[in-house]
């Protein structure tokens, strides 16, 4: 038992070692964004995104989940929520007060986590 635990332990090590969640918004112009879908991850089904001008998105999936993030280029705070826990709300302030893409792209992974 104690082997097939290291075994998982090894193995889920660069799993959490990926990037960050895939940008969906990226603080441009706006518009519909494609959302793909990838083989036995959660999103099942194509769709487009409607994406506001200055707004950052992100998502990250697994098999069983879905966390999403999202910041304002006119902002300071980072929002995120996922299948996994639920309710949409602040998890961070952005660095140095400042929004980015990466400011939502990194906190996909909490939002996935659902804490």
């Amino acid at each position: 038992m104690k082997k097939a635990f290291l075994l998982a332990m090894v193995l889920a090590c660069p799993l959490a070692a990926q990037a960050a969640g895939t940008p969906v918004c990226a603080g441009d112009t706006g518009g519909d964004k494609s959302v793909g879908v990838t083989a036995g991850m959660f999103i099942v089904n194509r769709f487009n995104m409607k994406c506001s001008t200055n707004v950052f998105l992100a998502y990250e999936e697994d098999a069983t989940a879905v966390g999403v993030a999202s910041a304002s280029l006119k902002g300071k705070n980072i929002f995120a929520g996922g299948s996994s826990g639920g309710q949409v709300k602040r998890v961070a302030e952005c660095a140095s007060g400042v929004c980015n893409a990466s400011s939502a792209a990194d906190a996909t992974a909490a939002a996935l986590a659902g804490s």
